[in-house]
């Protein structure tokens, strides 16, 4: 399968480096999350989120659920899978379970070309009533024509093609994340309407976005960013990079392109190319205004630079992100439910990225299950899918299934841009923090 540029953060594989950091913001401070196990109070949290029994464990005969991810690729988001398998270990030991059974995940992986027509298959023949996938890309059409075949709904994780934006057949298919699309669009709004006291707080001329010349990484540049509305008047130069690039290709891409006298560079790329712009930028001694998704949180960045963060870079999030805790704010209390658990379950797991909207899938197909039953069917599941309003347990904003847009598939409209500043902390810019979310689908057609 080839590899997908998607729109959060990958791989942090050491939980203690950043959940330990010192936070703050321009206007107030900002705590680092709680770093010990689960308490009382986030067990009753998620409990009264899934409609479960706090402090009761799972038992009998288990409730199958399908998931599908791309796990192994040489772009792989093995942190799907991750957040998942901690989301059903959660439910089971402390939530109890749907209506006291435990949740079971059917996994296959989409790791190549035809995995996917594969794997569909082989949710048909376990007879699974629905279907969450972490990130794929090759053979989603297939995916969603067999299921819809079926009748068995899906729910996505981070959807990025165009099958993903609007999926073939009459299936239900949806998206409870503004996925790669909303944060693309997003960043493309903060980037474009940026004026004094909002985005930047400057007009950029010019804008180099380096992406990755596979499927995923095209789409973002090609139909997503460069045609945006909100970047009209605004010189676009794209970068195309192979999902393999070193600094030295990535600096003789932006030399080619013209693009190293450009205000604002803006990485769309999986998050070894992050570390390959970085050095890149480094290398040809220019220093950009950087605005780039939460993609580029991942271990081998913060490797390259010591064990910290680009400092003026500006990060890409679904609301509220891993490293600034406000307990007043809901999906941050939410998300703290899901640290705790990794402190608690699996420390070492690559908690950042997709791991917690994955976790937060899980949750979700949980409450939908225990408001019917265990023999729920997949009708009775695609109707509750399809009425659910959200918000979704750890990200923020309310969910318009295929309503406001023109992208069916997509729930998910508000997304957030968090600073790692000159002085090393964490701000949020425009965020759930400070009620400053950033729509950009009104009036977007694809």
């Amino acid at each position: 399968m080839t590899g997908a540029i998607v729109a959060v953060g990958l791989v942090v594989s050491s939980f203690g480096t950043l959940s330990g950091a010192a936070l703050d913001s321009r206007s107030s401070a900002y705590p680092a999350y709680p770093s010990g196990d689960l308490t009382s109070a986030d067990i009753a949290l998620a409990a009264g989120y899934t409609g479960g029994t706090a402090n009761h464990a799972a038992a009998g005969r288990p409730v199958v659920v399908g998931w599908l991810n791309d796990d192994a690729d040489t772009v792989a988001y093995p942190e799907n899978t991750a957040g998942a398998v901690l989301a059903a270990w959660l439910v089971n030991k402390y939530l109890g379970g749907i209506k006291g059974h435990p949740i079971q995940l059917d996994a296959c992986q989409v790791n190549n070309a035809g995995d996917g027509a594969s794997c569909a298959e082989q949710m048909v023949a376990d007879r699974v009533k629905v279907v969450i996938t972490g990130t794929v890309v090759d053979g989603n059409a297939a995916i969603y024509n067999t299921l819809a075949a079926a009748h068995i709904p899906v729910v996505e994780g981070n959807g990025f093609t165009t099958t993903d934006l609007a999926p073939p057949g009459k299936g239900t298919v949806v998206d409870y994340m503004p996925a790669a699309a909303g944060m693309i669009l997003g960043l493309a709004k903060f980037i474009g309407t940026s004026r004094s006291g909002f985005g930047l707080g400057f007009a950029p001329k010019s804008i180099a976005a380096v992406y990755t010349n596979d499927t995923g990484g095209t789409t973002a540049f090609e139909e997503l960013f460069k045609t945006d509305k909100y970047l009209k008047g605004i010189t676009v130069h794209g970068v195309s990079v192979s999902p393999t690039a070193d600094a030295s290709q990535v600096q003789a891409a932006v030399t080619a392109s013209g693009a190293a006298q450009d205000s604002v560079f803006v990485p769309l790329t999986p998050v070894a190319q992050c570390v390959s712009v970085y050095n890149a930028l480094k290398t040809l001694g220019i220093k950009p205004t950087v605005v780039t998704t939460g993609l580029c949180f991942g271990t081998p960045l913060i490797e390259a630079l010591g064990g910290t963060f680009p400092k003026g870079w500006y990060f890409g999030d679904y609301g509220v992100n891993y490293f600034m805790y406000d307990p007043k704010v809901a999906a941050s209390r939410q998300l703290g439910v899901f640290i705790a658990a990794v402190h608690q379950d699996n420390p070492s797991m690559q908690y950042t990225g997709f791991a917690g909207p994955s976790f937060a899938n899980i949750l979700t197909i949980t409450r939908l299950y225990n408001a019917i039953g265990v023999n729920a069917t997949s009708s009775q599941l695609a109707k509750r899918i399809l009425a659910f309003r959200g918000p979704q347990f750890g990200l923020s904003g309310p969910l318009k299934c295929g309503f406001e847009h023109v992208l069916p598939a997509l729930c998910g409209d508000e997304v957030g841009v968090a600073q790692f500043d000159s002085d090393g902390r964490w701000v949020p810019v425009e965020d759930a923090y400070n009620n400053r979310l950033i729509n950009g689908f009104p009036g977007f057609t694809p």
